[in-house]
């Protein structure tokens, strides 16, 4: 029997450490922290809502000695989604909607105090 020559190409990975400081992370590592902090925003506003004395700093120390801090990874990703969506009914692309949504207005909050962001 012949062996079959493969179609596909070997490629060679490129190496992306010599951008150094502007090396990207991979994308499941990026996937992975707009998911956390996409519930960690709405944990919060829940929390918000329900105490008039609420306390943002103190808020993100109890949901980090959860949740663990976003470069532990003490959950998967699915773990993660499987609980945005049983808590808040989102899915990966609401989170990420949401990430983004907060995100722009963010910066449109700081650019507006004429910020050199």
């Amino acid at each position: 029997m012949t062996a079959r020559k493969s179609s596909t190409p070997n490629f060679q990975a490129i190496d992306d450490s010599v951008l150094g400081e502007y090396a990207v992370s991979n994308y499941s590592e990026r996937l992975y922290s707009k998911v956390y902090y996409s519930i960690r925003s709405l944990c919060g506003l829940l929390a918000k809502r329900s105490f008039q004395d609420f306390n943002w700093d103190a808020f993100k120390e109890r949901f980090a000695s959860d949740f663990g801090k976003v470069e532990e990874q003490r959950f998967s990703l699915e773990q993660l989604l499987e609980f945005a969506n049983r808590k808040f009914d989102k899915t990966l692309e609401d989170l990420v909607v949401r990430l983004g949504t907060i995100l722009a207005a963010q910066t449109r909050i700081c650019c507006a105090s004429k910020c050199e962001c």
